[in-house]
Order: structure tokens, then C-alpha cells, then sequence
């Protein structure tokens, strides 16, 4: 039962990245960004491209599981 609950966590995770990856990829290169600072409530200014790197950091491990299992039938 755990295991489902981490596996759908963890399809969610994998869903919001990839709409974060297409919300900034329709934004212009001069756009501005905020980037939150973990667990507060602070933004600051970033820049796209590091927005941008920051998300394929996070998106690689939930691409890798991904590629990792078999399709399911």
C-alpha cells in the first residue's frame, strides 16, 4: 500500500516537472524568474538559463525510474 502511495507522489512530481519544463519554454529569454529558497516563503530573482538547469537537475532521477521500468499493459 505504501509503495502505490510513493509511486503516485511520485507520477505527480514527474507531472509538475514536466509542465514547469513547458511553462519555460514558452517564456522569452529576457523573462523575469523567481526561484523559491527552500522550505521559506523568500523568491529571488534568477535568470532563465538557471531556472531552466536547475529543472533538468531535478527532472534527470524521475527520467532515469521512468526509462528504468517497462511500459505497463
Amino acid at each position: 500500500m505504501a509503495a502505490r502511495g510513493a509511486t503516485s507522489c511520485n507520477d505527480r512530481r514527474l507531472q509538475e516537472l514536466k509542465v514547469l519544463e513547458h511553462e519555460l519554454s514558452s517564456l522569452r529569454q529576457d523573462a523575469a524568474v523567481y526561484k523559491q529558497q527552500p522550505n521559506s516563503n523568500l523568491f529571488f530573482r534568477s535568470t532563465l538559463a538557471e531556472v531552466k538547469a536547475d529543472l533538468k537537475r531535478d527532472l534527470g532521477p524521475f527520467q532515469e525510474k521512468l526509462n528504468a521500468c517497462p511500459p505497463k499493459k
